[in-house]
């Protein structure tokens, strides 16, 4: 209870939203897409998309195809040199740049998104 004395309860409410909105459109998008027809809690199960304990150790750490696959996803593996693989990796250079400098958090989908502003 010392150490979170030095924090403000504001502020960690702040995070905890943040934590619940990322859950949201984790399983919106999963729901939409490849686990369509699944509950939401059936959807949660599906750690390691929402809980880095579960196998990346680390948010923002990737998720590889075989951790993907254990969820019931269905992947497709791409060629280095095909434009999709391209078009992907250009998002993520732009995002990582984005992150690096700008934002500490984003979260985006097709439909929808957040960022938190990087503290000044």
């Amino acid at each position: 209870m010392q150490q979170l004395q030095y924090y403000d309860h504001r502020e960690i409410n702040t995070y905890r939203s943040l934590i619940d909105l990322a859950e949201n459109i984790a399983v919106k998008a999963l729901k939409s897409g490849m686990l369509a027809g699944k509950t939401d809690e059936k959807i949660k199960e599906a750690e390691v998309f929402l809980n880095p304990s579960a196998g990346t150790l680390a948010h923002g750490r990737p998720i590889y195809a075989p951790e993907a696959e254990a969820c019931g996803l269905k992947i497709k593996h791409l060629d280095v040199n095909s434009v999709v693989w391209r078009d992907t990796y250009e998002l993520y250079v732009r995002l990582e740049k984005f992150v690096s400098m700008q934002a500490c958090k984003t979260v985006a989908s097709i439909k929808e998104s957040f960022h938190v502003q990087a503290p000044q």
